[in-house]
């Protein structure tokens, strides 16, 4: 992949919400999908995987909200559960 010097339109995706850490970044899709990418070193990605995506990947819940940390991701579910995922290095 390359750098960007200016704003890009990321694969078409559509959101309501975005957001992103050192080494990932996610969304959630105006009708509610979970997507990120990025380097997935630590499982940040929440695909079961550390393989590194250049491009939005689908994850496996629908979101109301999202955050991130260096290798860890989080969000609140469609009905109001807290989801988690990552190292959990320290908890």
């Amino acid at each position: 992949t390359s750098q960007r010097v200016s704003p890009v339109v990321v694969a078409g995706l559509r959101a309501s919400r975005i957001g992103a850490s050192g080494n990932f970044s996610w969304a959630i899709g105006i009708d509610g999908t979970f997507w990120s990418w990025g380097r997935n070193a630590g499982w940040e990605l929440g695909d079961g995987t550390t393989t590194p995506r250049s491009a939005p990947c689908l994850g496996a819940l629908a979101a109301v909200s999202g955050g991130s940390g260096r290798y860890h991701g989080f969000a609140i579910g469609a009905t109001g559960e807290a989801w988690g995922w990552g190292t959990n290095a320290s908890g």
